[in-house]
This record gives structure tokens, C-alpha cells and sequence, in this order.
């Protein structure tokens, strides 16, 4: 690199099926002031149209392939094998960036302090019930330690951290973005946190499966930090679960979507 250039950032763009979701992807990335980034955008095999809202950018983007996948992390780890940045960042349909600065913001703090992981916060906005807020704050180990963490729609990490750690586990299917989390910070890498939001976060992906995306973080906990804090956060969590169908029964999820129970 030469320096005092701004790293390049590898935006990576993960979907299926998001024909009416992509395009406000797509816009929010070019249209970014900063252009020190490579785009690139894998799908799943969409047949829905998607592809063809892609191709009319295609000027923009870097890479693209359109295939069939084992799911999302799968997915992930196909664009990080293309990738050629010094950092990734992961914006996956539906998402967008906070603004047209972000990458103009974030490219200066990486040239100058140089971190392995910079994350921040985003903006959860939930289409069905018109709840927003933002989620996002300094992370230690103790907090992933009771299955704490912060969306990977606000992480930039060095390309070759992320690679050295073999890419995103494809066994879990929804908390594979946690799992490289630990390990980030379990390594001692130098991390740092950026108070501002850095993404608009589409509630209601697969994520929203909370069943699913807890007892996966409950087997993640267990393997990183032992029997204890998988215990703890098993307990934890069954209180979430129901409190959020507490609030589902009486329909008033909207108000839940504005408290942080997790």
C-alpha cells in the first residue's frame, strides 16, 4: 500500500430472493463520497428478479456471481475468498449505510490508528411495526462472555484476521457472526470502537428467529468460554423468550422492539 493512502475496504453483499430490497443496498454503497472500496456482491440464486436489478450496476461492482449456497455464511465466506482489501465489511440486502460519509469517516480512523476490528453501531429499523433504534456499544470479553455483541452490519475487520480464523463456521446458520466475534476478541487483536452509527439494519431477516439464533449462541458460549457462561446465558435467555412473547400475545411488540433486552 502506498502511504498515507486510505486502506481499500472489500464491501461485501450477501442475498437471495431481495428484489425489492437490494436496489437501496446497491445506492447506499456507490453512492458513498469515499470510493477507496471494492464492491462485491454474491447471491444465492435468486429467482426473483434480483439478479436483474444487480446487473443494471454492474458498472459498480467488482465481483458478482449468482449460485446456489449453503446458506448465508456460506455465502460470506465466498465473497471473502474474492475479496482483496485490507478490510471487510459485510452490508447485506435490506441493509444500508447510515450516510454517505460512513466509509469517508471510517477510512481515516483505520489509516491513522490501524486497528484489527473497528465496529460501531446501526440502526434497527422494523418495517412491520415502524420501531427504530440504535443498538451498539464498547465491547469487552465479559460481554460476549453473556452473549453480548454488536451486528456485523457495524464491523470492519482486517481481511486477513478474518481469514486466518478460516472464515465464517457454516454449521451455524444464524450466530456464525458471533462465533468469529470470540474469536476476535479471545486473540487479543487490537479492536476499537467508533460512537456513531454505521448502518441501517432491516429487522425481520433470518436473524429474527430468536429460538434458533440462542441456542446457537448458547453452543458458541459453551465452546469459548466453558459450562458457566453457557448455563448463565441459558437462564438469561429464557427470560427474553418470555418476555418477547408476552409482549407478541398482547401485540404490543413494537414497544419491545424499543427496549434492550439483548
Amino acid at each position: 500500500m502506498v502511504k498515507n493512502q486510505k486502506p481499500l475496504i472489500s464491501i461485501i453483499t450477501v442475498t437471495l430472493n431481495a428484489q425489492d430490497l437490494i436496489e437501496d443496498t446497491i445506492t447506499s454503497v456507490i453512492g458513498q463520497t469515499a470510493k477507496n472500496y471494492e464492491y462485491l456482491i454474491v447471491d444465492g440464486g435468486s429467482d426473483d428478479g434480483t439478479t436483474s436489478v444487480i446487473e443494471k450496476y454492474n458498472k459498480f461492482i467488482d465481483y458478482f456471481c449468482s449460485e446456489d449456497d449453503e446458506g448465508i455464511y456460506d455465502a460470506m465466506n465466498k465473497g471473502i475468498e474474492k475479496s482483496q482489501g485490507e478490510y471487510i465489511f459485510f452490508l447485506n440486502a435490506g441493509d444500508s449505510f447510515f450516510d454517505a460519509q460512513v466509509i469517508e469517516d471510517i477510512s481515516l480512523i483505520l489509516k491513522r490508528d490501524k486497528p484489527d476490528i473497528l465496529y460501531g453501531q446501526v440502526s434497527c429499523y422494523d418495517k412491520e411495526y415502524q420501531a427504530t433504534q440504535l443498538r451498539g456499544g464498547k465491547l469487552i470479553l465479559d460481554d460476549l462472555k453473556k452473549g453480548e455483541g454488536v451486528y456485523h452490519q457495524s464491523v470492519f475487520a482486517k481481511n486477513d484476521l478474518i481469514k486466518h480464523f478460516g472464515g465464517f463456521d457454516i454449521k451455524y446458520s444464524l450466530a456464525s457472526d458471533f462465533d468469529m466475534l470470540c474469536k476476535f476478541f479471545s486473540s487479543g487483536k487490537k479492536d476499537l470502537y467508533f460512537h456513531c452509527p454505521i448502518s441501517n439494519y432491516l429487522i425481520g431477516g433470518a436473524s429474527s428467529d430468536f429460538r434458533t439464533l440462542f441456542a446457537e449462541k448458547a453452543k458458541i458460549i459453551k465452546k469459548h468460554f466453558g459450562t458457566k457462561y453457557y448455563v448463565l446465558f441459558k437462564v438469561k435467555k429464557f427470560f427474553v423468550l418470555l418476555v418477547f412473547n408476552i409482549f407478541r400475545v398482547l401485540g404490543l411488540l413494537p414497544v419491545y422492539y424499543r427496549l434492550k433486552y439483548f
